[in-house]
């Protein structure tokens, strides 16, 4: 079903720490070529949590749109991830760009199910009230 994003994954497996920073780094300062590998690098990650969080039919149904949202979402973090966080001692605490991003591709996927099964229960709705 998702060949081309498992051929994606397999291709691009979880990099270094150091090397994702050094990406996100250079994809801040505007290099689209740093941008694209970084997102390519996540296509494993999406995968995987579509994958354990989603029912089979939902997943054949919806899983390429969830997977388009969770790379805007993405994008969007590339923004704002903190390359010099450190933690309440001041020691520099550096996570991986998945890390950052995961509480939003879980919502991502919550959301998307909410929005479908509304779609789905309105149009049963409306068959129900043709059938009476």
């Amino acid at each position: 079903m998702f060949e081309s994003y498992n051929e994606i994954a397999q291709k691009y497996k979880k990099p270094s720490l150091k090397y994702e920073r050094r990406l996100i780094s250079l994809a801040k300062k505007g290099r689209k070529s740093a941008r694209d590998e970084l997102l390519l690098y996540q296509v494993g990650f999406f995968l995987f949590r579509v994958r354990t969080m989603l029912y089979p039919a939902i997943l054949m149904r919806y899983g390429e749109d969830i997977i388009q949202e969770c790379s805007d979402l993405a994008l969007r973090k590339i923004k704002t991830y903190n390359l010099k966080y450190r933690d309440i001692k001041g020691v520099l605490k550096p996570v991986y760009f998945r890390s950052y991003i995961w509480k939003g591709v879980t919502g991502i996927i919550v959301s998307s199910i909410k929005k479908k099964k509304e779609i789905q229960f309105t149009d049963l709705s409306d068959n129900y009230e043709r059938m009476i």
